[in-house]
């Protein structure tokens, strides 16, 4: 691959622009908030919303109906603000995280568990920013991604 540079929301190289888009901690496939929060009923909010989408199963059924672009650059920065406790969960790094996120943040890092389609949340998922579990911030599965 060759080298690019980022100059405000376009990358260039020869023979013609590339878009990027760049997201910090976004939820590409969902998030487990819903489910440890016991709120795991997508039929509760509308269906045409980001509450929505947030759900795992319903960000996965999203990400088959669309797909990332060939010539578009996404950027993602997924973010931790948990550290593995003595038993192997994750805990809220209070220094770093806002209080308000630190219970929801506790619930995610110890939670494992199937969605209602039957993906299964395994201890990849416990890493989190509070709101979003950092595995899904990478990219969409099945995209192409690259760490450097």
């Amino acid at each position: 691959m060759e080298k690019l540079t980022a100059s405000s929301t376009d990358i260039r190289r020869s023979g013609g622009a590339h878009h990027a888009l760049v997201t910090l901690a976004a939820p590409t496939n969902g998030t487990s908030a819903y489910d440890v929060n016991g709120n795991d009923d997508p039929d509760q909010v509308p269906a045409d919303s980001a509450a929505f989408d947030l759900h795992i199963d319903n960000a996965q059924t999203l990400n088959e109906r669309i797909s990332t672009l060939p010539y578009v650059y996404y950027f993602a920065v997924p973010c931790s603000a948990t550290e593995r406790a003595e038993d192997g969960t994750q805990k809220p790094e209070s220094s770093i995280m806002e209080e308000m996120f630190q219970e929801t943040s506790s619930l995610m890092g110890a939670y494992t568990g199937t969605t209602p389609a039957g993906f299964v949340i395994d201890v990849s998922w416990q890493v989190n920013d509070g709101l979003v579990n950092t595995v899904s911030a990478k990219a969409p599965f099945g995209a192409p991604f690259s760490f450097n």
